[in-house]
């Protein structure tokens, strides 16, 4: 069965501007291997790919990881989650 919910015992603190990695940060984010192991979709479930998502968003910044998102996906979550 594929895990769903997203939980992060040592939750990074997500920032609008970006934030600098250490090692042991990215040794805990980062799968060891980048695998296919699920047809048309990266690593083994969507909670790996979410906290190697959250990990880039970290380091990028919340501000610039959202300027690749189209705004009117985020209007229309905004509106769907209000």
């Amino acid at each position: 069965m594929e895990k769903d919910t997203y939980q992060d015992d040592n939750e990074l603190e997500l920032k609008m501007e970006s934030q600098l990695l250490d090692y042991n940060t990215v040794q805990e984010y980062l799968p060891e291997k980048w695998e296919m192991l699920r047809t048309g979709k990266l690593l083994a479930d969507d909670v790996e790919l979410q906290r190697v998502l959250k990990l880039i968003v970290f380091n990028l910044g919340v501000l610039k990881s959202l300027d690749v998102i189209p705004k009117e996906l985020i209007i229309n979550y905004l509106q769907d989650h209000n």
